[in-house]
């Protein structure tokens, strides 16, 4: 036990006592690339290639590989084009090959947002409506009268006629009364 006091002491505490004669820098890191830029620049080197080019090309299983191709296709950095699948074994009738539309990884692209049509919000009716809508609305049906009374006509006022009438209802109503009265 006293030998590894010793070695703790020795080595690890003095150490800390010593001041250091040189400032401590980082070494820099090397960058590794994230799975988008790695397809991107694949795609960048070789245009007009599938999602199965990509990842026998990649390292990156098929589905996050179609993944990524569909998120770079939306934030426009690549493009595509549908076209037959050309292996009659595949499960797909059609696929797409790519190609990059600007230069970097870190130009922007157009986006291009792909999605299903939202649907419209169902209105959920209150229950008073409800009632009124299913109960009452019948029931006024069958009560109003199917015979309604003719409207009794007031005396006429050939003023209050003539008073809404255009300029050339005006004269229309002439010639027709015209007619009536030759």
């Amino acid at each position: 036990m006293s030998d590894l006091r010793t070695e703790i002491v020795s080595k690890v505490l003095n150490s800390w006592e010593r001041p250091m004669a040189e400032p401590f820098t980082m070494a820099p890191i090397p960058e590794e690339l994230t799975i988008a830029e790695n397809i991107f620049n694949f795609i960048h080197a070789h245009p007009s290639c599938t999602s199965n080019d990509v990842v026998d090309n990649t390292n990156v299983d098929l589905g996050r590989a179609s993944a990524t191709l569909l998120a770079l296709y939306q934030k426009g950095k690549v493009d595509r084009k549908k076209y037959p699948n050309p292996n009659p074994d595949g499960k797909r009738d059609n696929v797409y090959v790519y190609w990059a539309t600007v230069d970097k990884y870190s130009d922007k692209g157009v986006h291009r947002l792909i999605g299903k049509a939202k649907k419209p919000k169902k209105v959920k009716l209150t229950q008073a409506k409800s009632i009124e809508q299913d109960i009452l609305a019948p029931l006024k049906e069958k009560l109003r009268p199917t015979y309604q009374m003719p409207r009794m006509p007031t005396a006429f006022n050939p003023e209050m006629f003539v008073q809404d009438l255009s300029l050339k209802d005006a004269k229309a109503v002439y010639e027709l009364l015209k007619g009536y009265f030759q």
